[in-house]
């Protein structure tokens, strides 16, 4: 019978003081995050293509107008949108 030797590896990271914080140099770029008021299954599902492929959101390629007109419709989802 064969053993199972796959390693399971976690990584933390951890800070004990503020002092050890070491903020980027980076100056940051403006941006403002609103909340869609409109829910707009077009534009979620632009959303999904557009910003989620990259992340590999996935599950969700095959829905037609129907399943993300009930997807936004929902009374538990708000959208919100980062705007640079």
């Amino acid at each position: 019978m064969e053993q199972d030797t796959e390693q399971k590896i976690s990584y933390h990271l951890e800070m004990l003081s503020r002092d050890d914080l070491r903020p980027s140099e980076r100056t940051a770029t403006e941006f403002e995050i609103k909340r869609v008021e409109i829910a707009c299954p077009e534009f979620n599902w632009f959303l999904h293509h557009a910003v989620g492929a990259d992340f590999r959101w996935g599950g969700r390629e095959e829905w037609g107008r129907q399943e993300w007109t009930e997807y936004v419709d929902r009374t538990d989802l708000e959208t919100w949108v980062a705007y640079q």
